[in-house]
């Protein structure tokens, strides 16, 4: 997935989402090059959330999100603010 192409979906969370994960919110000043440094699994869950139009992207993100629940949750052990909400995208 291109910059520009996760730019504009990042803009749809912002925009159409918002109302619907109350629970996540991503100021303005957030870029995809922010979140992927600092919330990386929140992002992959805003991708996975608003490529609905691309069923095919959105299968592989899932796949991907799947793959680091195993990884990060589950064998790592791992708690973090970001797995949250990408946990709570991911599942709302």
């Amino acid at each position: 997935m291109s910059l520009s192409h996760a730019a504009t979906l990042l803009e749809i969370f912002r925009n159409t989402f918002t109302n619907n994960f109350p629970f996540v919110v991503i100021s303005s000043a957030s870029s995809v090059d922010i979140l992927r440094s600092e919330n990386p699994f929140l992002l992959l869950s805003i991708m996975a959330a608003t490529s609905f139009k691309d069923v095919r992207l959105q299968r592989a993100l899932g796949r991907e999100i799947k793959k680091e629940i195993c990884e990060r949750i589950i064998m790592g052990h791992q708690v973090s603010m970001d797995l949250l909400q990408g946990l709570l995208v991911y599942v709302a």
